[in-house]
């Protein structure tokens, strides 16, 4: 058959395509002052994701950010935190649960080409720590 020619009917069978969106993750990955855009990843199947925090000072926390319509469907179970003695990412205070009060949350927004999307930020709420790596479980 030609390019310009139309298929008869009924001679081509249907397809499915899938199409996602996803919005970046922000973190204090490169300054404790400023939430950094992360590299994009699969908001239906991303696990076991890795932040590279810096350092706490002068009173600012490490952040970090996840968008809201992915904490809809697939809502953080946990934070993980490297542990240098054991080279394990282990949840601080024993479990998944207990992980997540060693960070406060509150409302954001970020804007992504020009539209505002909420986010929610989470920022570590115990003694200032040095730089160390994160893992969120979802």
């Amino acid at each position: 058959m030609s390019n310009n020619s139309p298929y008869p009917a009924g001679s081509l069978s249907g397809g499915t395509i899938t199409i996602e969106g996803a919005y970046p993750l922000f973190g204090t990955t490169i300054s404790i002052n400023t939430l950094t855009k992360q590299p994009l990843l699969s908001m239906i199947s991303a696990n076991n994701i890795i932040f590279a925090m810096v350092a706490e000072s002068g009173g600012n926390k490490q952040t970090f950010e996840i968008p809201n319509v992915w904490l809809n469907s697939r809502p953080l179970v946990g934070i993980k935190t490297y542990n240098l003695l054991t080279q394990q990412f282990e949840y601080s205070g024993g479990s998944a649960a207990a992980s997540k009060t060693f960070w406060t949350t509150s409302a954001d927004t970020q804007i992504i080409q020009t539209y505002t999307i909420p986010y929610t930020k989470y920022t570590f709420n115990s003694v200032d720590r040095s730089a160390i790596q994160i893992q969120l479980v979802f």
